[in-house]
């Protein structure tokens, strides 16, 4: 919608926003192919964990929490106007030029794990 306003003053499309909610904010880039199993997946583990825990505690059995992470060239950083309590996203489904690293970190010694 138009309303052919045109106000003197950024100030006055600043107190706008204020009112409305809408705050200036850095951008967050997310995958929108993301799975939507994720959180089930997370619960599994929790269960194995919860149901395991003697064994894990004894040392029989070794439980290792891994990840990767990506140092990306290009990395998307920007701002935007979106209302205070809503992060900005950006969709980026992949990124070409990147370094991967995956670590790994023992849950009971707490020995952490990094390789290129």
């Amino acid at each position: 919608m138009n309303y052919d306003v045109i106000y003197q003053s950024k100030q006055s499309y600043y107190d706008l926003f204020s009112e409305a909610g809408i705050t200036w904010k850095s951008s967050q880039k997310v995958n929108p192919k993301a799975e939507p199993e994720v959180v089930k997946k997370q619960e599994e583990i929790q269960e194995f964990i919860r149901a395991n825990q003697s064994e894990i505690e004894s040392g029989r059995l070794v439980v290792l929490f891994l990840d990767a992470c990506h140092l990306c060239w290009r990395d998307v950083c920007g701002y935007g106007w979106e209302r205070s309590d809503m992060r900005v996203e950006i969709p980026i489904a992949n990124e070409r030029r990147r370094q991967t690293y995956f670590g790994a970190l023992n849950d009971q010694t707490k020995e952490f794990i990094l390789r290129e």
